[in-house]
């Protein structure tokens, strides 16, 4: 989907009056001007988001024993989907996000009308929230980081518009409390108990120790 943008909207559609980007009128002017420091921005918040998304990955194939991050990111993708089916805008005036000759993991480059809600600050919340709860508190403040600096990155080159960087951070702090809830159930489900990590991690080491005791 990064690559070809097959889920996400397309077509052209027309106006809309955002008050932010009248006040930031002069920061959207000077990196359309100036191409290697809009490249820069570009590329240092995608790569922000897509070393913290493989962090976070990481640390919930490995240790985590709830379903709630992917629950949540599941949902809500899938509830952004449902609502850019049903309601597209206009490119921004002075729309700069274009591909900035260097890969991203996760952030598509493509010119398309995925604007409302935005899924660059709403993903680095809910990575937020799943650190806080895993008590990385330095990682909660990261992830706060890396949101910031995409609210930025999308007002200074019009990649969002300001309402869908507020709804990102609304939806994705609902979202999350909705699928914290649901989780439970998905958890205590045998099919999916991932509680049993930690159980065949202490069989294996049990196992291990009388091998050696034997031995």
């Amino acid at each position: 989907n990064t690559i070809y943008g097959f889920a996400m909207p397309k077509g052209e559609v027309a106006c809309i009056d955002d008050k932010v980007f009248t006040l930031t009128s002069s920061l959207n002017s000077y990196f359309a001007v100036h191409k290697l420091q809009k490249n820069i921005m570009l590329i240092t918040s995608s790569l922000l988001i897509d070393v913290l998304i493989i962090i976070t990955a990481l640390h919930w194939i490995a240790y985590s024993k709830t379903w709630r991050l992917p629950l949540s990111l599941v949902t809500f993708y899938l509830f952004r989907g449902i609502v850019q089916s049903m309601f597209q805008m206009q490119h921004p005036e002075g729309y700069l996000w274009e591909y900035p000759n260097f890969p991203s993991l996760v952030v598509s480059y493509l010119k398309t009308n995925d604007f409302f809600f935005s899924g660059h600050v709403g993903l680095p919340v809910m990575l937020a929230l799943e650190w806080k709860n895993n008590k990385k508190m330095y990682l909660f403040y990261i992830s706060l980081f890396v949101c910031a600096v995409e609210i930025i990155t999308m007002i200074s080159l019009r990649g969002h518009y300001t309402i869908d960087l507020i709804a990102g951070v609304v939806f994705a702090l609902y979202i999350y409390e909705l699928c914290e809830k649901i989780s439970v159930y998905v958890d205590s489900c045998k099919w999916f108990d991932m509680s049993r990590k930690e159980d065949e991690g202490f069989r294996k080491a049990e196992i291990r120790t009388e091998n050696e005791n034997i031995v």
